[in-house]
């Protein structure tokens, strides 16, 4: 099942808490700084069963598993160099590409479109380990070239393991997105959509208004949604309206977190009841959402729930 409606892509759900639910331990902690990544290491089809399982769930993208992995972080947890980085980006890509494939070659709904495959490029932050990618403050110390040269390796990778689009999340500065789009104009073929994570119900992590975030990424010819992720889903509507002038004509992309699954430091807590999302999603799309997913603690089920919401408008 997806939606019925083909303005609306809907994004898949948190791959840890896909992996988690189908079996598969995800170490969240600085034990394992990999996090989902160490798949890419040590079960590939868990990996391709999570990315499966979203889309037989309704997912119409699905996001790779590279959200953590790094060069930097791959060397100092596995010895990892730079031609073997971008091996492993470009086989999460395969990995990726075989679901869809094998979902593509069993589905029987008429009209479903074919899934997009979304390169997952987080933050600097995600590296550091100590959650500074809800701040961003790791800017305030680093030159633009220093982030682009962070972020490009991984960048590279996705583009040549040929992803439909690539999916920039939980982005925290306007510094670090102007970075990335930096980058991004590398490969001037390549579409992405860029969100930030939002402190609260009109700023980014790092403080900047996301009304200006929003009109300084939508302005990129290659950005094709810009958004936010990895929040409360109750604050949600009040940043989209914020921000409802500032957008270029782009459509929003938004994937909150699952309720009692607001990261705030080292810690979750939730304001949103499950029904509460319910009711919000109606307002999201009315606001110029085109792709809406989930994030932290998000499941297949999850989605499901979402793509029958969609269907049923």
């Amino acid at each position: 099942m997806a939606s019925k409606n083909t303005d609306i892509f809907i994004v898949d759900g948190g791959l840890s808490t896909e992996l988690i639910r189908l079996g598969f331990p995800v170490d969240l902690t600085d034990k394992d700084p990999l996090w989902t990544s160490t798949y890419l290491l040590k079960n590939h089809n868990a990996l391709r069963k999570a990315h499966l399982s979203f889309l037989e769930h309704g997912a119409d993208v699905i996001l790779t598993g590279t959200y953590q992995a790094s060069l930097e972080l791959f060397e100092k947890a596995a010895g990892i160099g730079a031609e073997e980085f971008s091996k492993l980006i470009q086989m999460a890509c395969d990995i990726a590409r075989q679901a869809v494939e094998e979902f593509w070659e069993k589905q029987s709904q008429p009209g479903r479109r074919k899934p997009l495959i979304a390169g997952s490029v987080g933050p600097y932050g995600a590296c550091l380990l100590d959650f500074s990618e809800y701040h961003g403050n790791y800017v305030d110390n680093m030159t633009m070239e220093e982030l682009k040269q962070w972020h490009r390796p991984r960048i590279q990778a996705l583009v040549d393991g040929k992803v439909d689009l690539l999916a920039i999340e939980t982005i925290p500065s306007i510094v670090e997105a102007e970075a990335l789009l930096s980058v991004l104009q590398e490969f001037p073929s390549m579409k992405a959509w860029l969100t930030f994570y939002c402190k609260d119900k009109s700023h980014i992590g790092h403080g900047e208004s996301f009304a200006e975030a929003v009109g300084k990424v939508s302005a990129c010819s290659q950005i094709v949604g810009v958004g936010t992720n990895c929040i409360a889903a109750e604050n949600v509507t009040a940043l989209l309206q914020g921000a409802s002038t500032s957008r270029n004509g782009k459509p929003f992309v938004v994937y909150p977190n699952a309720p009692g699954e607001q990261w705030i430091d080292d810690s979750v807590c939730g304001k949103t009841a499950a029904d509460e999302f319910d009711d919000l999603i109606p307002a999201w799309i009315e606001a110029g959402v085109k792709y809406i997913g989930g994030c932290c603690g998000t499941s297949a089920l999850d989605i499901k729930h979402i793509a029958t919401l969609l269907t049923d408008r």
